[in-house]
């Protein structure tokens, strides 16, 4: 790897990334039904649109259902498989831009990024249908949106925070072990955000949003 080049185009780090990550991760993705039973029916049930076992995780499944219906090439479980590898490559890149708008340098924003997603944990759940890669995708979106919001005080990208914060709770509902953090950070970035009620009914209005989808569970049963 020519280091110059890197330093001097951080941009060709994240094409490093999705290359390296997404090559790696294909090669070794399951290529059919199995692993275990919560992946084997993953692989099954966003084509059916079913309900798997509590919470329901309905983000997760409508997700599952729209990848494994347009993306063209390979079986039913191929593809939910797939759908794993895409969202953890997509979380290694929201890594990446992360560490990039923290005035990391991007040689060692490349390094952080690629041993995040050849770690064990990460890149295990990385090759099965699993609802673990869409909820990392989840958590570096919130943490993206906060950061940028923190750095550059704009609204719009609190409220896509919210937003994808809310949504996040329709995959896996450990999403609010978040909470604290991004209660702290909304504190030291604006804390008149707390007693604004433009703001505070705005966020009120995503959480009703983000609970709607739990209406597909009823739905479906």
């Amino acid at each position: 790897m020519n280091t110059v080049r890197l330093h001097s185009k951080p941009l060709l780090g994240a094409f490093l990334i999705v290359v390296v990550l997404g090559a790696t991760y294909v090669s070794t993705l399951l290529p059919g039904p199995g692993y275990s039973g919560d992946a084997a029916k993953f692989q099954f049930l966003g084509y059916v649109l079913g309900t798997p076992h509590e919470t329901g995780y309905p983000t997760y499944v409508l997700l599952n259902h729209l990848f494994t219906g347009f993306f063209p090439f390979g079986t039913l479980a191929y593809k939910a498989n797939l759908l794993s590898a895409f969202c953890s490559v997509s979380a290694s890149l929201l890594l990446f831009a992360i560490l990039r708008r923290m005035a990391v340098d991007p040689l060692i924003s490349f390094i952080t990024t690629t041993a995040f997603g050849f770690g064990y944990t990460v890149w295990s759940q990385s090759i099965v249908a699993e609802v673990y890669s869409l909820n990392l995708l989840f958590v570096s979106l919130v943490a993206y949106y906060f950061t940028r919001w923190h750095l550059e005080r704009n609204n719009w990208l609190f409220y896509a925070g919210c937003t994808t914060y809310a949504i996040s709770f329709g995959n896996h509902l450990t999403m609010i072990t978040l909470l604290p953090a991004i209660v702290y950070l909304v504190w030291v970035t604006d804390r008149a955000t707390f007693s604004d009620m433009k703001k505070v009914a705005g966020v009120f209005f995503i959480i009703i949003l983000g609970c709607v989808q739990y209406s597909y569970i009823f739905w479906r049963t």
